[in-house]
């Protein structure tokens, strides 16, 4: 079994659809390459904000929608010591 983890999920290939692109059509519009739009959309890859704000601009979608931040893992406590004198 593989210990790669997977990129945060998104909802690119539901919004890229709703809006009746293709990969490459969705791709062209945002400046990007289309096997980088495969790869946000099979989470192997983790998009730049710059990636993520030509997506969101040529789907026309805040990107806060199509990437959702990652909220469902909980906040580690702060665990550093400080010396006692």
């Amino acid at each position: 079994m593989s210990d790669k983890k997977l990129a945060p999920a998104n909802n690119l290939r539901q919004y890229r659809e709703w809006r009746c692109l293709t990969q490459k059509e969705l791709a062209d519009k945002a400046g990007v390459r289309e096997q980088t739009i495969g790869n946000i959309e099979t989470r192997r890859v983790r998009p730049s904000m710059l990636t993520k704000r030509g997506i969101a601009q040529a789907l026309g979608i805040p990107s806060e929608e199509i990437f959702p931040l990652e909220s469902s893992s909980p906040e580690q406590p702060n665990t550093k010591k400080t010396a006692v004198a």
